[in-house]
């Protein structure tokens, strides 16, 4: 009764709902083509963006798992999911049982061709259910300290001088990351994209800062 609520608040709005909208055949048409597929949901509040994600991220998921328990496992849509400004969505408040797509991708999603990228400045928002089951971190920055608790909660690599390290860390691009593979935090300094185009693509061109 609660998510009919939620969608109807959706559909009569009357800005987002339309009847001869192919969003989903869309974003799934050009997975399959390996296409890189951005829905811009930052005009939207946090509700509804948690709506319409949740809808295509149920979607796919649903999809892969047929897909891939019946005779056609070469359809299943291999996909990383990326949540910018994972903190809108993935938030305690939207996630709250282990039937959310999400927290069924960030479990079980690889078996079936999916993996999940969250990407946020605040840790500490992001559920508890999505956090846990990270498997790699790449922590720039973070002042609060809620968030480094929370990061700390996630994976207990980052205890102790490193998050202190992170806390203090000045410099932009640096950061510590630990992945499954290895039971330590490694220091990794990230090469700014743009001068990385500027040398490597398109080295006529004229970057200014």
């Amino acid at each position: 009764m609660a998510i009919r609520k939620r969608i109807r608040h959706l559909i009569d709005e009357g800005n987002l709902h339309s009847g001869s909208s192919k969003l989903i055949e869309d974003v799934f048409k050009y997975l399959k083509q390996g296409k890189t597929v951005i829905i811009d949901l930052s005009l939207k509040d946090n509700m509804d963006a948690s709506i319409i994600s949740t809808i295509l991220v149920r979607k796919l998921f649903e999809s892969n798992k047929e897909k891939f328990t019946s005779d056609e496992p070469e359809e299943v849509v291999n996909a990383v999911i990326f949540v910018e400004e994972a903190q809108n969505v993935l938030s305690q408040e939207f996630v709250k049982s282990n039937a959310n797509p999400f927290v069924r991708v960030a479990k079980e999603g690889r078996k079936f061709g999916l993996g999940l990228v969250a990407v946020t400045q605040r840790p500490s928002a992001i559920s508890d259910e999505i956090r846990t089951q990270a498997e790699n971190f790449f922590a720039f920055h973070m002042g609060n300290s809620d968030d480094i608790k929370a990061l700390v909660k996630s994976d207990i690599n980052y205890d102790g001088v490193i998050s202190n390290f992170i806390q203090r860390e000045t410099i932009a691009g640096n950061l510590y990351m630990v992945s499954s593979d290895q039971a330590f935090a490694l220091p990794v300094r990230v090469t700014e994209f743009e001068k990385l185009v500027g040398e490597k693509v398109y080295p006529e061109a004229r970057f200014k800062d």
